[in-house]
Formats: C-alpha cells, structure tokens, sequence
C-alpha cells in the first residue's frame, strides 16, 4: 500500500519547538507509512475573529 500523505501542523511557531522535533521523528521512525508534509507557516495566520466579518479571506488563509 502507498504511503499515506498527511498534513502536520504544529501549535508552536518556534523553528525548533519539541512538538516540531516530535513531528520529524516520527517521519522518521515511520518512513514507509507515512509521508508528512509539515504546515510551518502557523504564524502568518491571523487569529480567528469572529467580530471581524470581512467580505475575503485573507491571503495567508486561502494559502493554508
């Protein structure tokens, strides 16, 4: 069976947090069944608002 693409996000944005490191080791351990593909721009999303109501998204989420 091919491996399985999974998207990773991490709750940290710091480039070298444990949950990163966590993240990249089990890519690691599992190299066969699983392929990760690791969503580091966490950062660049502003914070959910209900309060703003804006007509478009902005840019950094449509990206995600």
């Amino acid at each position: 069976m091919p491996p399985k693409i999974r998207l990773a996000i991490c709750g940290s944005t710091r480039t070298d947090s444990s949950n990163h490191q966590l993240i990249r080791a089990t890519a690691k351990l599992y190299p066969n069944d699983l392929d990760f593909t690791v969503f580091s721009r966490l950062a660049d999303i502003p914070a959910f608002n209900p309060d703003i109501d804006e007509a478009s998204q902005p840019a950094e989420v449509t990206r995600f």
